[in-house]
């Protein structure tokens, strides 16, 4: 009994340690709060009354905001300039902006949710919008991929957490439901969520919808089995979350259910029911109520069935199959319209069209299976508007341009037609041009969104499919007072990663590099035979966090391969070494022999000159074979697919090799033989990886898409895994191949590197082209090549390519067969041969590029403009065609441009373009400085400063005669400005001290710092040149005649 009791005053004290653990982790006051107290708020925040200094308090949103940083700045406690903390642009590791707070909240060090691939059987695309007038966004199963509006590369995929349910776009915001009850608003550009949790909402489940109503009100609402359940989530005009009471009604029987505006239309099989949604608002408080409104008896039943809203609001359209009837909301009836010309046709698709919203005439646009006409509804007839409906794959009603609609029809899923409505002849008339698509389509979906700069509606049309999403917009050019329409194309959307993998390794520099998400870099160093790992959590600034050292002899040909998620393999000649990623240690070594291995997913296969052995990826043998074929040491190459089909090259007699087959089969224990090839003499032999999914990157998954080989007669010959020939190409006039590489999206290009030449191999048209380039290397190494289309359908391929210490960038159509230089990118480092880029973005716009292979054996790190030009607009207040555009400066700490012009300094967010401020008139100079926290601008008769790290705190210097220039101390802290006199300022433009006045009968033209002298140039009004040179701790001057001095030394000691 004692026992008992002891055991449950144990139990009794461990749930009250809970229990206050709780309550104190809740009362634990928010950033910049100093006194809060615990509510019984929903979202268990606590109360805050009474901010920290520097801090306002926003009792509205019941958060602290930091009221010292300027705009677009950020308070970050963990930037490294000093103990308090400073004003930035962009947060250190481990940290994001706040912009509610101003602030650098610190992010979980420790994910508390895990990513889920949900339902996932391919990559369909299920929902594809504009956000925000910013990107393009594709929702497929399980995340959604972000897409630059005008140039449409890939920014970034961003997945869902394990409770989110689904998402939905609505007006430019993203709206997630998740399965605890909770919706959120997903900021996409910020990557941040605004989470609000119901404690007495219906339950969220999979087949939970929302959508706006009247223009003001977000529902949520769930069909399930008999019953239809909504209420009220989210208040459209103010922005803000809300709830209403949940709603249930009965609608057995129900073929289909469709919310419109203040409507809900319940389809039955025999009758059709009209209910009113009414919302009352008392005080915040929201009612919702259900009104039957009226209903209908069917005379039979309908494959299709649609509602349609028509300009009255108090007209409706039912559509069925072969009728059309008019819905009166006021007066409760419903009028067979009785579309002659649907008797013997049945509709397919229907859409209201209005010339504009000027034209009082509506019209109907409808399509059978026959033909595509409009009925009037103020003649009450019907015309015909193209004869043959069996071509038309689907029909849109939209404004491309101009302020009229336009009806766009897709014919035979390749080509638009454009029809408008001619008001003179009171008809619909076919446009002159006809659009070709790069690819087919099979339906037309119209998405529209408010753009940012004039707040106009814009219309676009998407299509999309397997392999493409095609975009047709407003277009640029203007033909016969008729805007183009402009189609452009994500093309392969769902082959995100280029093949084969992104490591480029030189046979001169044996080093290589890989990249792990999120925060780690392995670098293997072959002159100290060293694998070396880097924490870069911060990509620009990488920290060593551990080294391994293979051998005390130099490694050459040291490289990495990838293993499963969690390992690495280093590979030196016929030795390699499998290393864990987390633990950072050797956990196996092959180092005693001959060894070939391959590695896919979690299965290992290592040939010596006994055995094939496959191993798991805990290292555990799972299969061996010893038969007379593996006794050998002359296997080339081994490649593994991921359905455990082995790959073998091994040599013959006279430089001949031979290409086998082989199927492993760990069940039955077995290995099978599925085909050999003999006899081939091969110069270069690459195999081609495809990895379907980002997790099969991961999880380093992939299937062998193709064999490329080249023979000593130059010969290409191009297999699949099955090792049947699918492309050929004899003799090609190359003198020497460097590298080859599949087109990123487009399954069908190759791109071959030889001495100034690029080839583009179609395997699917059978064409090769040849193109010269401008530079010969001596080690060239393709790194990427993508696939583009222009806004006026024009295919052209981007090739770059890493030679030495520069990177070049071709751009040719194939086509046409234009070739040309877009760009350079020098690095400041010789003899570097590896480089890699960054699997993660550091921001839209910018990318991580990491190389190796010195001298030094160092890994640098550089960071590159994704688009080499990006268009800066400007208001027409802020230029006219006189002004003359002197320099622009940029920092990426301050996020800001600087442009400066003849007129003005004016300052943009570097980030959205967006103008902030006009700093300084008429500057002849300006200078970014101290780390890029001070601008300084001056002309000859002022000088500014502008203090950023002060809250852009500005001074403003007035008072010499005529000024010429400044120099600035960064020992003291202080500005020596010169020209009619030479004077020190503080970093307030305080004058301090006067070294030379306005009487020196000359002027200085240029000054330099040292720790201890400020030496400058004079030159008097008889063009007679002195050298000054002050003594910042004597406070004394030296004067030194130049023509006097020629051809003495002068010694001057800093």
């Amino acid at each position: 009994m004692i026992i008992v009791i002891k055991r449950r005053i144990v139990k009794i004290f461990i749930v009250y340690q809970t229990i206050w653990i709780l309550i104190n982790a809740q009362n634990t006051c928010s950033a910049g709060c100093l006194k809060c107290f615990d509510t019984n708020r929903i979202d268990r925040n606590s109360q805050c009354t009474q901010c920290s200094e520097n801090f306002e308090l926003d009792s509205k949103n019941n958060i602290c905001v930091y009221s010292q940083c300027g705009n677009n700045l950020y308070y970050d406690t963990n930037q490294n300039y000093g103990t308090q903390g400073s004003c930035v642009a962009i947060c250190s590791p481990f940290s994001q902006r706040n912009q509610k707070t101003n602030i650098c909240s610190n992010q979980l060090t420790c994910s508390t949710s895990k990513y889920s691939q949900q339902n996932i059987q391919n990559d369909e695309i299920q929902d594809f919008f504009n956000y925000q007038d910013m990107y393009y966004v594709a929702k497929q199963p399980g995340y959604i991929s972000v897409y630059d509006k005008n140039q449409l590369y890939l920014i970034k995929r961003m997945n869902f957490q394990a409770k989110d349910l689904n998402i939905f776009n609505i007006n430019g915001m993203i709206f997630i439901i998740s399965n605890d009850n909770s919706i959120s608003i997903w900021d996409i550009k910020s990557e941040q969520r605004t989470l609000k949790r119901y404690s007495n909402i219906t339950s969220f489940n999979l087949y939970t919808q929302i959508i706006l109503m009247q223009n003001k009100y977000i529902f949520a609402y769930n069909i399930q089995q008999q019953s239809l359940t909504f209420e009220i989530i989210y208040d459209q005009i103010n922005k803000d979350f809300c709830q209403s009471n949940s709603f249930i009604i009965n609608i057995s029987g129900a073929q289909s259910v469709l919310l419109i505006d203040q409507y809900l239309f319940v389809n039955n099989s025999t009758n059709i029911i009209v209910y009113q949604i009414i919302v009352q608002n008392n005080n915040k408080d929201l009612i919702l109520q259900l009104q039957y409104h009226l209903e209908y008896q069917l005379q039979y039943q309908s494959n299709y069935y649609s509602i349609l809203q028509t300009s009255n609001d108090d007209i409706y359209l039912l559509i069925l199959a072969q009728s059309i009837f008019k819905i009166s909301i006021s007066s409760k009836y419903f009028e067979d319209m009785q579309i002659e010309s649907l008797s013997t046709q049945e509709i397919v698709n229907a859409k209201m069209y209005q010339s504009s919203k000027a034209d009082s005439n509506q019209y109907l646009i409808i399509l059978t299976k026959q033909q595509l006409f409009y009925y009037d509804f103020s003649s009450q007839s019907s015309k015909l508007i193209i004869q043959d409906g069996s071509q038309i794959t689907d029909f849109e009603v939209c404004s491309l341009w101009g302020k009229q609609n336009q009806i766009i029809v897709l014919l035979g899923q390749i080509n638009l037609s454009v029809y408008y409505f001619d008001q003179d002849l009171q008809q619909f008339i076919q446009s002159n041009q006809i659009f070709t698509l790069n690819y087919q389509a099979h339906n037309l979906k119209l998405i529209q969104y408010q753009s940012q700069s004039n707040k106009e509606l814009i219309q676009e049309l998407v299509s999309t499919d397997i392999i493409s999403i095609l975009i047709i917009k407003k277009g640029s050019i203007e033909q016969q007072e008729q805007q183009q329409i402009q189609i452009i194309t994500i093309a392969n959307f769902n082959i995100t990663f280029p093949t084969p993998g992104q490591l480029i390794m030189s046979n001169d520099y044996p080093h290589s590099i890989l990249n792990y998400s999120p925060s780690m870099v392995i670098y293997a160093n072959g002159d100290n035979s060293d694998i070396i790992f880097y924490d870069s959590s911060d990509e620009s600034n990488c920290k060593l966090k551990r080294k391994i050292q293979l051998s005390s002899q130099k490694l050459q040909k040291l490289s990495l391969t990838s293993f499963f998620s969690d390992k690495v393999i280093a590979k030196f000649f016929v030795e390699f070494w499998i290393i864990d990623i987390y633990k950072q240690s050797v956990i196996k070594s092959f180092d005693n022999g001959y060894y070939l291995f391959a590695t896919n997913k979690d299965k290992l296969v290592v040939v010596d000159s006994e055995c094939l052995n496959v191993y798991s990826s805990n290292i555990l043998l799972l299969y061996k074979n010893c038969q007379n074929y593996f006794k050998s040491f002359l296997f080339q190459e081994i490649h593994l697919n991921n359905d455990l089909r082995i790959f073998i090259v091994k040599q013959q007699e006279q430089n001949f090799s031979m290409l086998s087959l082989f199927q492993i089969d760990l069940d039955n224990q077995t290995l099978q033989k599925l085909n050999e090839i003999e006899n081939i003499n091969y110069i270069y032999l690459q195999v081609f990886q495809n990895f379907a999914s980002q997790q099969d990157r991961v999880d380093n998954n992939y299937s062998i898409e193709q064999i490329f080989i080249l023979d000593s007669q130059y010969n290409l010959i191009i297999y699949n895994m099955n090792l049947t020939v699918i492309y050929s190409q004899n003799q090609l006039k190359l003198s020497r191949v460097f590298s080859f590489i599949k087109v990123m999206n487009d399954n069908q290009v190759f791109v071959l590197l030889g001495q100034q030449q690029i080839i583009l191999i179609n395997i699917q048209t059978n064409n090769c082209k040849f193109f010269k380039i401008d530079y010969l290397m001596e080690q060239q190494n393709i790194y990427e090549a993508i696939k583009n289309i222009n806004q006026y359908g024009k295919v052209y391929y981007q090739i770059k390519f890493f030679s030495k210490d520069s990177i070049y960038e071709y751009s040719i159509d194939m086509i046409r067969n234009i070739t040309y230089l877009s760009g350079i990118d020098y690095v400041n480092q010789s003899g570097l041969a590896i480089f890699q880029q960054s699997k993660t973005a550091v921001s839209i716009n910018t990318s991580i590029n990491y190389f190796g292979g010195g001298d030094s054996g160092l890994l640098f790190i550089s960071q590159m403009q994704k688009q080499r030009y990006s268009k800066l607009f400007l208001d027409k207040s802020l230029l006219n065609s006189k002004d003359i555009f002197l320099n622009i400066l940029q920092s990426t700490k301050l996020g800001l441009y600087f442009v400066i012009s003849n007129k003005q300094v004016s300052s943009f967010d570097i980030f959205t373009n967006k103008f902030i401020d006009i700093i300084f008139q008429d500057p002849n100079f300006c200078d970014l400085i101290k780390e890029e926290t001070i601008l300084i601008c001056w002309n000859q008769n002022q000088l500014v400063l502008v203090n950023y790290s002060l809250k852009n705190k500005k001074f403003n210097y007035v008072g010499m005669l005529f000024l010429i220039g400044y120099s600035f101390d960064f020992y003291k802290d202080q500005l020596y400005l010169y020209g009619s006199s030479l004077i020190i300022v503080n970093s307030q433009l305080q004058v301090i001290y006067t070294i030379l006045d306005e009487d020196l009968n000359g002027f200085i033209t240029g000054c330099q710092n040292s720790m201890n002298k400020v030496i400058c140039i004079y030159q008097d009004f008889d063009s007679i040149a002195y050298l000054l040179i002050f003594d910042k701790i004597q406070k004394m001057t030296q004067k030194y005649n130049l023509a006097v001095t020629q051809g003495k030394n002068i010694v001057i000691i800093y």
